[in-house]
């Protein structure tokens, strides 16, 4: 009789864990569509694809595969290659293909939104499906309030698909170490491959990868691996990046190099002594003393991680350290290894400075989720009464967590009470565009379908993205972005000049398009051209256009 109460009482939680998982999920879901996939973005600063130029980039490159078959972007009458791998503007050109005109700027957001569910979803089913459903209804809240999760699901930039591939390549070697399967190392090679076309730091992986080849490889020595399966974990990863370094040799003249070093050559340096100042914002988060205007700032209140979220993380990841067994242990190190080689490199701007931001460890944040869950679930299996205080700290520490508390917002920082509440303010986000909406106003009103100039102090390939093929957009001045690469291609106010000219001889049209905006006391920097004058063209909002016509 007490074995059968006790039967029927399994079951009777066995099902409440379920339909409470499914719970979670629901709230995640209903969470991310408010703060993610709701959002108006046309009354936003977002348009404007920023920071510059990651999204105009990204946006510019998928246009030109689209429209030219090839992966770049144009600055008057040159076509120039990207400095950033190809993989994430191959993904937005369906989007771009079912987008009109003026709103084709929708399309890294609503890739990155996809990617928030597929992440978000895939994330609750990695733990579903093998019936830990505390550990799943935990992982989704965990991980729809994570701030950087919401942030970069809301962005423009790659770091949801380089965050995916990196997911996906630890769950392989998961299904790898627990099925003691040796296709899916292979597989995990063949993704680590294809992600460095997202990302090229995703490469601090393969030591990792070589690593828990090497454990499986030992504990299948029974089975007598051939020399055949071995070679196939190199040659699943060569054949994946092949792609990316035929692309690099045909482009840039050599497989190893890319468009960094073409753009800004010497960006990213490796030093030891980068790892504790690049520690030091994770710290900052931590204390609540982040004071730099960063990436997080144009998608969100400026915050990646909060303080209990840090703390969960470390306590976890120190925990799975000392329980872990070998396969286990193997994973964990891979992570490390990779945790460590991104603190060991900065990559530098355009005006030589080099930064690191938390963002580069996207995809730690999101795996920390994992071992949190597991420790919670593991903690309540115990049904030791000794242990109610620990569990009743852990509810807190889980509570605090998913409300974000306590945490700062804003530029400058301010404390708030929720973290998970500022994500849902609008008003960090702004309410205009510059660029966008200047661009726009005069594809609406004044472009006629004839061949045209187009003078601009904005991006010249965000701005080309969104007119017709009849415009030749080109930068206002030499102090432009691009200017810093002046042995490979330069643009300056001499190559300005013979443009102006050229269109001044053929009488066509030409138009300046600026993103200062009215009532801010600052002239749009005009070229000064003999015998013209710049007329301010009448519009409906406050974009500033102009119309070079004879005195």
């Amino acid at each position: 009789m007490s074995h059968q109460v006790l039967k029927t009482a399994h079951i009777t939680h066995h099902k409440m864990s379920l339909y409470a998982s499914l719970f979670a999920l629901c709230i995640a879901l209903t969470y991310y569509y408010r703060a993610v996939i709701g959002i108006d973005i046309f009354n936003t600063y977002l348009p404007d694809l920023g920071p510059m130029p990651d999204g105009q980039e990204y946006l510019a490159g998928a246009i030109s595969l689209l429209n030219e078959g090839r992966f770049g972007f144009r600055i008057g009458d040159d076509f120039l290659p990207s400095r950033y791998p190809f993989a994430y503007p191959v993904l937005l050109v369906p989007f771009v293909y079912f987008l009109e005109k003026k709103a084709v700027i929708l399309a890294p957001y609503l890739a990155n939104q996809t990617l928030g569910i597929i992440i978000l979803i895939g994330t609750f089913l990695f733990f579903f499906c093998q019936k830990r459903f505390m550990a799943a209804g935990i992982a989704v809240l965990l991980l729809v309030t994570l701030p950087a999760f919401v942030i970069f699901s809301r962005s423009s930039m790659s770091e949801n698909l380089g965050a995916l591939t990196i997911l996906a390549i630890f769950l392989l070697l998961y299904l790898a170490a627990k099925k003691s399967n040796f296709r899916y190392i292979v597989f995990a090679s063949f993704i680590l491959g294809l992600s460095l076309s997202v990302r090229l730091q995703h490469v601090l992986l393969a030591p990792a990868l070589g690593a828990i080849l090497l454990i499986n490889s030992r504990e299948a020595s029974r089975r007598k691996l051939s020399i055949w399966q071995l070679l196939s974990v190199p040659l699943a990863f060569l054949v994946a990046v092949t792609p990316l370094l035929l692309y690099n040799w045909k482009t840039f003249g050599s497989p190893c190099s890319t468009g960094y070093d073409f753009w800004v050559p010497g960006s990213i340096a490796f030093k030891l002594e980068f790892i504790l100042p690049n520690l030091l914002p994770i710290w900052n988060e931590f204390s609540l003393s982040q004071d730099a205007y960063r990436v997080a700032h144009i998608f969100g209140p400026g915050v990646y991680l909060t303080s209990p979220f840090i703390f969960l993380s470390i306590v976890s990841i120190l925990r799975g350290f000392l329980s872990a067994n070998l396969k286990s242990l193997a994973m964990m190190i891979a992570a490390t290894v990779f945790c460590v080689g991104t603190l060991l490199y900065r990559f530098s701007n355009e005006g030589g400075v080099y930064f690191w931001d938390e963002r580069f460890i996207y995809p730690l944040m999101i795996l920390s989720i994992f071992p949190i869950a597991d420790f919670f679930e593991s903690s309540f299996r115990q049904r030791s009464f000794t242990k109610i205080r620990v569990k009743s700290c852990l509810i807190l520490l889980l509570l605090l967590t998913l409300i974000g508390f306590p945490s700062i917002a804003g530029y400058p920082a301010k404390f708030t009470f929720s973290q998970t509440g500022s994500l849902l303010d609008r008003g960090y986000l702004g309410d205009r565009s510059f660029m966008y909406s200047t661009t726009v106003e005069y594809l609406e009103t004044y472009d006629d379908g004839t061949a045209t100039l187009i003078i601009t102090d904005m991006v010249p390939f965000f701005v080309n993205s969104l007119l017709n093929e009849n415009a030749t957009v080109i930068p206002a001045s030499g102090a432009h972005t691009f200017g810093f690469s002046t042995a490979q291609w330069k643009f300056d106010s001499d190559d300005r000049d013979q443009y102006i000219q050229r269109f001044l001889n053929k009488d066509d049209r030409i138009i300046f398009l600026s993103k200062e905006k009215l009532n801010t006391g600052i002239d749009p920097a005009f070229p000064n051209i003999p015998k013209q004058v710049w007329k301010k063209l009448s519009v409906s909002t406050d974009s500033l256009i102009y119309e070079l016509i004879s005195k």
